[in-house]
């Protein structure tokens, strides 16, 4: 389970404690909710910095960034985000969204595309390894249910 933060603030610009108490205020209440403690964290825009990665190292959260976009965020088509997600290499995290309808009618097609490369929809979990997000790294990947 992943927290995404409580009201979607551009989190480097916000400074601290405030950029904390959307982090964990958002960990506190999904855990009220669900019982189970969020170990996923992605960042509202991918932005992140060396504060934010404190946050998230002091409440125990991986944090999640992408390696293909599927740009539903920005009205791509099902198509569009079917084809952006033809890109990805295995472990790799592509970013959607569970608002956009036409993401909802990519699933079909991603899941049939991923079947005939030997792929599939995976977990993420950590990795040692550099994952390059723009001019930084990530240390998440997806991995075999």
């Amino acid at each position: 389970m992943g927290n995404h933060t409580y009201s979607h603030p551009h989190l480097t610009q916000i400074g601290e404690p405030a950029a904390f108490q959307e982090i964990a205020s958002t960990q506190w209440a999904l855990r009220d909710v669900t019982g189970r403690e969020p170990t996923l964290f992605r960042p509202p825009f991918g932005e992140t910095d060396d504060q934010v990665r404190a946050d998230e190292d002091r409440i125990g959260l991986l944090e999640v960034l992408w390696t293909v976009d599927s740009r539903d965020w920005a009205g791509a088509t099902a198509e569009e985000i079917a084809a952006a997600a033809r890109t990805l290499q295995p472990g790799g995290i592509i970013l959607m969204h569970d608002w956009p309808p036409a993401t909802i009618e990519a699933v079909p097609l991603i899941a049939r595309d991923l079947a005939e490369r030997g792929l599939c929809p995976g977990r993420i979990a950590y990795t040692p390894k550099d994952i390059p997000y723009g001019n930084q790294v990530f240390h998440a990947q997806a991995v075999r249910p």
